[in-house]
């Protein structure tokens, strides 16, 4: 599909696409599309060429509590963590003025009010050579992120805990060897 950056899709070089995107009969395909969306089990959404958000399915309404009004009126910042907010900006900025894909993890408040760990992607719809529509996805990663945590807790515990064992023994060398050196021992 052309010179494409990641997986963008450049509806220019896809006559097919073109063709049904500049038909004037959007409705099967807008609801065929809004009950796909909505039947994954993953939080998907879309914006504009200035990465304002347009669109979220049920998946991110169900998990942030509120509908898809409010959450496109408060503006998907709000949902960051403050810690992880300003590099999920960054890159976010960087796809909009590279037109390149979007990756970023950061933590997201749900309805709960706790944290959790995603991982966002987003793709550029291209248009005469630039992204007018973004679609993006948030995968949770919150279990993924936590096991890690604890197989690096295990790994330095496991360390800790065969290197002393290891400095008895090498200590117990020394001495031994000093002993030795020393004709005390032969």
């Amino acid at each position: 599909m052309g010179d494409n950056d990641g997986n963008s899709i450049d509806l220019d070089e896809n006559s097919f696409l073109s063709e049904r995107c500049d038909t004037n009969d959007h409705s099967d395909a807008h609801l065929s599309s809004l009950l796909l969306l909505n039947a994954l089990p993953q939080q998907v959404w879309t914006a504009d060429e200035t990465g304002a958000i347009n669109y979220v399915n049920k998946m991110i309404c169900h998990d942030f509590g509120f509908n898809q009004e409010t959450i496109i009126a408060h503006g998907w910042q709000s949902f960051v963590h403050p810690e992880d907010l300003p590099e999920s900006i960054s890159r976010w900025q960087e796809a909009l003025h590279s037109g390149k894909d979007y990756t970023a993890e950061f933590r997201l408040r749900f309805a709960d009010g706790h944290y959790y760990w995603h991982l966002a992607r987003a793709v550029g719809i291209k248009r005469d050579g630039k992204p007018n529509i973004w679609v993006g996805t948030n995968t949770n990663k919150h279990d993924q992120k936590n096991n890690e945590h604890r197989k690096d807790e295990f790994i330095s515990i496991a360390s800790h805990e065969l290197k002393t064992p290891l400095t008895t023994i090498k200590g117990y060398n020394q001495l031994m060897l000093r002993q030795v050196s020393a004709g005390k021992i032969k």
